[in-house]
Order: structure tokens, then sequence, then C-alpha cells
């Protein structure tokens, strides 16, 4: 086995582009256990320098869990950028078990090998055009610069000296070359022109300089440096003065590249300080530092390095290296080209280059033709709104990405922009709003427009002279509005109501703007209407006010500023329930009357659902009403800032039970037994509810056993129970049948222990009955329905027995259960849907 080694920039050997690592536990020499690696090492400005030691075939495969297999490329890239098609991407490989420089288009196809000779080729970089390659080559003894075209033909060394050079990047229109070296002791930044003359030094200091990339409009230069003993990025103009750092101090940034519309640029970097390198992202400014790919731990042994961006500024290819430790060296074993799309979550890596021993991707455009811009003739005149157009056409292959648009006012007016990097093809312009100064008309004025298109290569193509692509005359008079809405809101919907009155063609419609004052903030609420009343759902306790314009048939349109504005208020507080049968179904259509007086006439709506507004706080008292169902007593004390929906339920009209409401303020009309017998106490609505249970006053008396006694009226110690309260009600059956007989009631179990104490309702007939045992574990009030059976109903059964029986294990308890609403009847629907059409009822 082999290895190859060079020498690094301090001295120390370099073995990997991206280095560090422990053995994957997958690689394993013939013969012998996993040899685990150290901590990594610090030395991160030797990577991504050179090309280093590569274990090819030497050691055994088993089961690497850093093993990756690269994905086809065919396909892979989003079809709506066409980049096949005037983009190709260049690139160093070890395939042949050698470094050597290759092309092919973005899909992976027509890959061609460039260099072919005994020496390494690397880290190539493509101009603008894709017509010409620079490159590093050993084969002269030492790193120097070389440059081909892009078929491998004319090929010529650039640099000539002992020293090395590195990374060599084109401006943007190919004059000039930027490269880093240490011709001169120290490595620093260096430019030439394209042939190898004029070479000049940039940065002069103590520190190492390096990876330098231009920016797309070859003003500035981005380089990596350690001033200050720490890594970071620096920018300076293209001619070395102005130098300020970029980057904020962290473990490491290094190998930058400016995307295609000059706003962002992405590098390597070592945030988290694990000394693996990941990918990150940072507007031109230095603001937005943005980790791209931070993987840590969990992708240890690996580097992600050497972004490149594509020529259209959406994808990132970058190079992600693997390693492995092995007889005290360092060497990668996989060397992968993937990309990244900017546009989504890293959620994968796709392979761009299609193999595992490939490095330094660089992307670029084939396509350095400006794309052509036409505007749509205006008309020599115009109303108050212009409506300009424009279009673009890219002959290059890369097709439109987007527009700068201006405008000017009058033939001596200065251009301003109007839309920049805009991908809309027309816009609505307000004439009056473009003239500015506080003009009230823009009659006879006239207007300039000219336009200019980018294609996704980032070509641009120039402004035309003179007076632009386009102009127009205006013709303008606007109608005059009037806007009323309430000055006190009676609900949360309310009406807005406007008009205008136009004494040329007419008014055709209008825009209506709102604005809350809690934020100032005007916004768009109704646009191009011909409406002229809506209601406006507002919030509780705010404040809105209104404008609106109008514009006439030939588009003139009065100004915002000219037009009334109106104010109103929305209720301050809510109180929202729904109303429901016995059965828990909505009612739609109920009246709900509250006490004192909401601001609204308060109804059921769609699923029972009601809200009643106020503008002051309190309690209240709420009933509801609706034809076909029977009087129920009003729920009193009713705080209007409750959290839960108030529940209302309606009683049947043909209730059987008597006195189920206990507004008596006594038991009437009910029967009474047990040991602690009922009372009436505060009720769920109304005044009055039955209390059933609670504590005994005399352990020791006799009482009436409950039924499960072997024999009646026995002397016991009362501690033994269960001890009952019972209230039961003798009904006379309806001759007529019950149209869903329902019995129905509300309740309230208090200090209920479920295990021993339970709350049942049974009804009885002379032969026959039945027993529902309810549930005491939910606190507060509850409503619950029950099916009454066919055989309480007729002349079999003239009457039936009601009974509600509480019944507790320990006198001395305070439990008990709190009954209200008993009602037995018909269930009558307060809702249905009915088809054709659809609508709730």
């Amino acid at each position: 086995m082999t290895k190859r080694s060079f020498q690094g920039l301090s001295g120390r050997l370099v073995l990997a582009l991206t280095m560090f690592a422990g053995v994957s536990a997958g690689w394993q020499v013939p013969g012998s256990a996993a040899q685990a690696g150290p901590p990594p090492p610090t030395d991160l400005e030797n990577r991504g320098l050179y090309p280093q030691a590569y274990i090819p075939g030497e050691l055994v495969r088993h089961e690497d869990q850093y093993a990756e297999e690269a994905l086809s490329t065919e396909g892979a890239l989003s079809t709506e950028w066409g980049l096949n098609t005037w983009s190709r991407v260049i690139f160093a490989s070890y395939r042949d078990n050698n470094y050597e420089v290759y092309s092919m288009n973005s899909d992976g196809s027509a890959l061609t090998r460039l260099t072919n000779q005994a020496s390494a080729d690397y880290q190539p970089d493509l101009n603008r055009g894709a017509t010409r390659v620079l490159f590093v080559s050993d084969r002269n003894g030492n790193p120097e610069i070389y440059v081909m075209n892009a078929d491998g033909s004319g090929l010529a060394r650039l640099t000539a000296n002992s020293a090395y050079d590195f990374m060599p990047s084109w401006s943007p229109d190919g004059s000039r070359i930027v490269f880093y070296s240490n011709r001169d002791g120290n490595y620093e930044i260096y430019v030439m022109n394209a042939n190898g003359s004029g070479q000049a030094r940039l940065t002069i200091n103590s520190s190492m300089d390096f990876s330098p990339a231009w920016s797309p409009d070859g003003s500035k230069i981005v380089f990596a440096s350690n001033r200050g003993n720490y890594y970071a990025l620096w920018t300076m103009n293209a001619d070395g003065s102005n130098q300020q750092q970029l980057t904020p101090a962290q473990n490491f940034a290094a190998f930058p590249d400016w995307s295609p519309d000059g706003s962002r640029i992405v590098f390597a970097n070592d945030l988290d300080g694990n000394g693996w390198m990941d990918l990150a992202r940072i507007d031109a400014n230095g603001a937005n530092l943005t980790q791209l790919g931070f993987y840590g731990s969990s992708d240890f042994h690996t580097d992600y390095s050497n972004p490149a961006w594509d020529p259209s500024g959406r994808y990132v290819a970058f190079m992600k290296i693997q390693y492995t430790y092995y007889q005290n060296e360092w060497y990668w074993v996989h060397a992968w080209v993937n990309y990244h799309d900017t546009q989504s979550v890293w959620l994968d890596e796709p392979g761009l280059v299609s193999g595992d021993r490939e490095w330094y991707p660089e992307w670029q455009t084939a396509d350095t033709t400006s794309p052509v811009v036409q505007m749509n003739t205006l008309p020599q005149w115009s109303p108050g709104i212009i409506t300009v157009q424009w279009s673009g056409a890219d002959t290059g292959g890369a097709d439109m990405l987007s527009y700068d648009v201006q405008y000017r006012v009058g033939t001596g007016g200065v251009w301003t922009d109007l839309l920049v990097n805009t991908t809309q093809t027309s816009v609505n312009l307000v004439a009056v709003d473009l003239v500015g100064g506080g003009l009230v008309t823009a009659d006879g004025i006239s207007f300039f427009f000219r336009a200019r298109g980018r294609d996704k290569a980032h070509n641009l193509s120039a402004y035309p002279g003179g007076n632009g692509h386009t102009s127009t005359t205006v013709d303008r008079t606007a109608p005059t509005v009037t806007i009323t809405a309430p000055t006190q809101a009676t609900s949360l919907a309310f009406p807005v109501t406007w008009s205008a009155s136009d004494t040329g063609a007419g008014v055709a419609s209008y825009d209506v703007q709102v604005r809350d004052l809690v934020t100032t903030t005007w916004t768009n609420w109704l646009l191009a209407t011909t409406q002229t009343s809506h209601f406006y759902n507002g919030e509780l306790d705010h404040t809105y006010q209104f404008r609106v314009c109008a514009r006439d048939r030939l588009g003139n349109q009065s100004d915002y500023a000219s037009s009334p504005i109106v104010t109103t208020t929305t209720p301050s507080f809510s109180l929202s329930g729904q109303v429901f049968n016995n059965r828990g179904n909505p009612i739609v259509g109920a009246s709900v009357f509250v006490t004192p007086s909401a601001l609204n006439t308060v109804r059921s709506l769609a699923q029972g659902r009601f809200t009643a507004f106020f503008n002051a706080i309190g309690t209240v008292t709420l009933t509801a009403a609706h034809p076909g169902y029977g009087p129920l007593p009003p729920l009193a004390n009713v705080p209007i800032t409750a959290v839960e929906p108030i529940h209302l339920y309606l009683p049947p009209a043909n209730d059987l039970v008597a006195n189920g409401q206990f507004e008596t303020g006594d038991l009437s009309g009910w029967l009474t037994s047990g040991m602690r017998l009922s009372t009436v106490v505060t009720g769920h609505t109304g005044t009055f509810a039955a209390r059933l249970g609670g504590p005994m006053s005399d352990t020791t008396t006799t009482v009436q056993l409950s039924p499960r006694d072997a024999a009646a009226n026995v002397v016991r110690n009362a501690k033994a129970g269960p001890w009952l309260s019972t209230v039961k009600q003798v009904i006379q059956s309806p001759i007529a049948p019950l149209v869903s007989g329902t019995l129905s009631l509300a309740y309230r179990a208090d200090s209920a222990q479920p295990l021993s104490d339970t709350f049942s309702v049974a009804v009885a007939a002379a032969s026959q009955s039945m027993t529902w045992t309810l549930p005491l574990t939910p606190a507060g009030w509850q409503h619950i329905w029950l099916p009454l059976p066919n055989w309480v109903i007729g002349a079999t059964a003239p009457t039936f027995t009601l009974s509600l029986i509480w019944s507790q294990d320990d006198p001395s308890s305070m439990a008990g259960v709190v009954v209200d609403e008993v009602s037995a009847g018909s269930s009558l629907r307060g809702m249905w849907i009915v088809y054709l059409p659809s609508v709730m009822r």
C-alpha cells in the first residue's frame, strides 16, 4: 500500500482536502482489528489546497457506516431552470487513479476528460461563457497555474516560480485572474492578467490569506485569512484597498464563493469546533449568517467544503469528503460532489457528479448573451391609471429571470426605479402617485417608461437611451367619494357604506381601505369592488377607520388622501353560548333574552350559537325561547367575561314532569324519602333546584333501610350505610305517543366519591322498570338525556314513576347531588340539513 503526501502551508504533512477523523467502523485492515483514530487535528488551513492521499483498494469494506453510493444525476436538477442547456460543470477527479480535470453538462452528460498526464491537475475554474479553464498542476515540480480551452486544447502555463500558486479564479469579464501564493514567503492574494502578465500582490501581512473569489460585478474580492488567530472571510476592492472582515470570529471560515447576483456568499466553516467543516451562507454585507448543513458529530470523519454556486444562484455544489485514520495517517476514502437546492430545506444531498473520487466543483454559465427587452406601446392619452407591460427574450439559452423598470415624469425628468428585480411583466400605476409633489391631478403630464432584463445566468441588458421604450400623456378627472359607518357598532360585524359622484363617464369601481388604530397601518379591505356597502368583521374593543377611493370607467381614480375617514368602535365585551333541545341538539332561531340588555338583538344561529355584546363588564341574566318548546327559567349571575360558553337547554312543550325546575321554592309534586331528605337550593337556571344527600345529624337513629337489606325497619348503626336520599314523582302517561320520548335533567355532583357514592335515575311502570347510573367524576353542571322506553306510554301503563336516587356509604360526608331542569316529553329537533340547495335550518 502506498500513500501520497504533500508539504502543507505550515510545514505539516497534508493528507486530505478536509481532514480529520478516526477510522470508520466499516473499514478494517485485513487480518487486524479496526483502528480507532485520535481526536481531529486543528490544521484546518491545510485542507482544500492539494490533492490528497487515497486508499483505493487495500482496505476491505465491512458495512461501512460512512460509505455512500453516488447518486445518478440524470434529471436530478429542477427542470424549471433548464441548467443542462446553458451551463457546464468542471471538477477534478481521481477516478483514473490520478487527479485530472473533467467537464460535463449539469445533468452529468457529455462527460469529457480535459487533462491526461502523470502529475496531479486540480482546483479548476471555468470562466463565464464556459470557454476557458484555469487549473493548478504540479507537472513542473510544484503547484503552478495553467489555462486551457474548454475542450482541453490551447494549454498554457501562467505562473512560473519555485513557490506554490493555488486556487485561481476568473474575473467576471475574463480579463483577470485572482489567486494566492507563498512566493513572497507568506501566503498572500495576487492578481494577474488573463495571459499571465501583470502579476501583482494585493495583500501584505504576516497572516495567511487564501482562497480568493471575485464578486459578480468584478469590483470586489472575497478571501479567507487567519488574521487575529482565527479564520474568517474578508473582502476588499479589486485593487486590494478597503480590506474588511466579513464573518465573525469563529473556529474556521474559508473557501468562499459569491452568488451570481452578488447578494450572498457561501463558504465552508467549522462553527461547532469539532474539526470537521460544514457549509454556511452570509449576505455580502455581513448580515444573516446561516448554517446550510450543520452536521456535527452525526457526520464525523466528514468534511463539507469548497461550495460553488450554480450560475442561476439557486443551487450550491459542494464536496463531501469522508476519511479514515490508518497506520497513524489520515486518508480520504470517499469524495463526492453533491448539490443543495437553496429553495428547499436540506433533507438530502443529491449527487451532481457520478462517482466517489470527485473534487473541486465549479459551475459556470455558457450563456453570456444579454436578453432583449421590449415594452408594449402605450396609447397617446391615458386615464389616471397607466397599465405598463413589458416582456423579454433570451437567445443564450438561460431564459428570463427578472426585470428592472424605471419611469420619469416629463421630458426633463429624472429616471426613477419603479420595480427592481421583479418577475412581473405588467403594473398598474396611479399617475398622481408618480407625479408627487402634492399635486392633485396629472392632467396634461407625460410619463416615460423603460425596462431592462436579466436572464437566469444573470446577464443584464442595458436601458434604452432617450425617452425610453414608451410614453403616454394623462387625462384625468377623479370621482368624488363619501363613506359612512356607525360610530358605535352593536356587534363585531357592522355595515360600511360608500358612494361616489362623477361628472364624466360614471363610477366603475371602488377600493376600500381599513386601519385598526392599534396598528395605525392602512390595509386594503376591498379592491376594485362594485359594491357600495359591505359588513366588516372586527374584533372586540377595537376602533377602526375606513376610507375609499373610486375610479371611473376610464380608470381615473380618486386619491385616498382626499377621501373622508369614518371611525367605528366595536363592543368591548362578548358573551357566547349555545341553545339546545332536551337531547343536546342545537336549536337555530331561538330568541335569547339578556338582562341588563345587550347592545344587539340576540338569536341563536348555526349550531345553536349566540353571542351578546356589551360595553361594560358585570353579570347578566339569560333565558331562551323558541316556538314549539317549553319555557326555561332564567340563568342568573352570568359574568359577561365568562370564558366557557353558556349552554341553555329548552324543555319540551309537552313536559310531563310537575315542578321539574323546582321554581315553586319547595319540592311540591315530588315525594321524598331516605335518611337525608332532599332540600331546595340555588338552581342552575331559575332560583331553585333540589339537593339530595349530605351528612346525617344522628348516626344511631332507626332508619328506613335500603332495599338491599333482608328485612325492612331494622334497627342498626347508621354508619353501616349505604344511605339513600330520594325524590320521586308519579307521572300520568300521555295518551298520544311521544315523539322521541326523552328524559332530560341537569345535575351537579358535590364532593362525590365515585367508588362509593352513586346517583341514579329510574322509571318504573306496573310491571317494568329501568335504572340509569350517572357519572359523578366531571365537575360542574352537566346536562344528560335518556330515552324513555315505549312501555311508559299508553293505556297499558297509565302512570309511571320517575325517581332520582342518591346513595352514599359515609353518613358524615358532605357529598351530594343538585338536580335541576328535570323534564320528560318529546324531543323536537332544533335544526336539520336540507339538500338542493344545501343549507342549515
